[in-house]
C-alpha cells in the first residue's frame, strides 16, 4: 500500500497533533514510525560496552539515536496491544543498551508520551515502558498522556484530548521557556503530571499503576520505586542515561569479568548441550523436538 493511501491510526493522529502544533511555534518537526524501519532483535553479545562502542547489527538503529541525540525534545506514541505496547517499540528498548555509550546526557531536554487504547479498563502496563524508552533516549518525561479511542481515528472526537495535545506541541515548540508548567528545566527526577489522571496510586517516576509485594513493601515492579516515595515525587530516578551508564559499570561490566575464567568450562558444557540435542535430534528423525 502506498503510504498516499495507508490510513493514519491513533497515535499517528495524536502525535501529529501535538508536531502541527510545535511547527506552529517555529519548530522543526520530523516524523518517524518504528514499524517502517529495520530494527533487528539484541544479540546480547555486548559488543556495544567495548572499547569499540559499536552495536555490530547493521540496521536503522544508529541512525534513529543520532536522530534523538539532535532533538531539542520528543514526542512518543504507541498503541497498546493486549496490555503492552507493540513489538516494534519494544524492540528498539531491547536495543538501548547501546545508548550506555553516549555523551553527553542532556537532562533538561523534555518528552511528551501517549499511549492510546481501545478500552481503558484494559489499559495493561504499556504506558511506563513508553516512558522508560523516552528516558533512555536521553530524554525528561515530563507528561504522560493516555487516551482511549477504540476504533480508527477516534481520538479525534475526545475534543479534551486534542486540546491537551495541541498545548503540549505548542510548549514543546517554544522551547525551555514553553516547557509543560511546573517541570523545572534540569530537574533530577523525572516529573509525571498525567492528563486527566487516573484516580488511585500512580508512580511518579514511571507513571505505572501496578505494584509488586517486596519484603513487605509495595515496589514499582517498572522502575523499582518505593510505593510511599514515588506518591511524592521521588529523586534519583532509575532511568535515563546517567543510570543506564551505572548499571552498565556497576551491573554487566562485572558479569563479563566473572564469565572470562569460566569461559573454558562453559563451552565445554554448551557443547555437551548441543551434542545431545543432535542425538535426540536424529533419533526424532530430524523432526523438531
Amino acid at each position: 500500500m502506498s503510504a498516499s493511501c495507508r490510513v493514519w491510526g491513533n497515535c499517528e493522529i495524536a502525535a501529529k497533533r501535538a508536531l502541527v502544533a510545535a511547527a506552529e511555534e517555529g519548530a522543526a518537526i520530523e516524523f518517524v514510525r518504528l514499524p517502517d524501519l529495520e530494527i533487528d532483535p539484541c544479540r546480547g553479545c555486548f559488543r556495544c560496552l567495548s572499547d569499540a562502542r559499536a552495536c555490530v547489527l547493521e540496521d536503522d538503529v544508529a541512525g534513529l539515536l543520532a536522530g534523538a541525540a539532535a532533538a531539542d525534545a520528543l514526542v512518543l506514541a504507541a498503541p497498546v496491544y493486549f496490555g503492552l505496547p507493540p513489538a516494534a517499540l519494544v524492540g528498539l528498548l531491547d536495543r538501548l543498551l547501546v545508548a550506555a555509550a553516549s555523551e553527553p546526557e542532556i537532562c533538561s531536554r523534555p518528552a511528551v508520551t501517549i499511549t492510546v487504547m481501545g478500552n481503558g479498563k484494559w489499559r495493561g502496563v504499556a504506558e511506563p515502558f513508553v516512558n522508560l524508552t523516552a528516558s533512555l533516549l536521553g530524554f525528561e518525561v515530563v507528561e504522560s498522556l493516555a487516551a482511549v479511542a477504540e476504533g480508527p481515528g477516534e481520538v479525534l472526537a475526545d475534543a479534551a484530548a486534542m486540546e491537551r495535545l495541541a498545548a503540549l506541541g505548542s510548549a514543546l515548540g517554544s522551547g525551555p521557556a514553553g516547557r509543560p508548567q511546573d517541570v523545572a528545566p534540569g530537574a533530577s527526577s523525572v516529573r509525571l503530571f498525567g492528563w486527566n489522571p487516573r484516580p488511585g496510586w500512580r508512580c511518579r517516576v514511571c507513571g505505572g499503576d501496578f505494584l509488586r509485594i517486596e519484603e513487605g513493601a509495595a515496589i514499582c515492579p517498572v522502575c523499582g520505586s518505593a510505593a510511599d516515595a514515588a506518591a511524592e515525587g521521588a529523586t534519583g530516578p532509575r532511568w535515563g542515561r546517567a543510570w543506564l551508564r551505572r548499571h552498565v559499570a556497576d551491573w554487566i561490566k562485572p558479569s563479563i569479568e566473572r564469565y572470562k575464567p569460566k569461559r573454558k568450562q562453559v563451552l565445554r558444557e554448551l557443547a555437551e548441550i548441543k551434542r545431545l540435542y543432535a542425538l535426540r535430534e536424529a533419533e526424532a528423525g530430524g523432526s523438531k523436538l
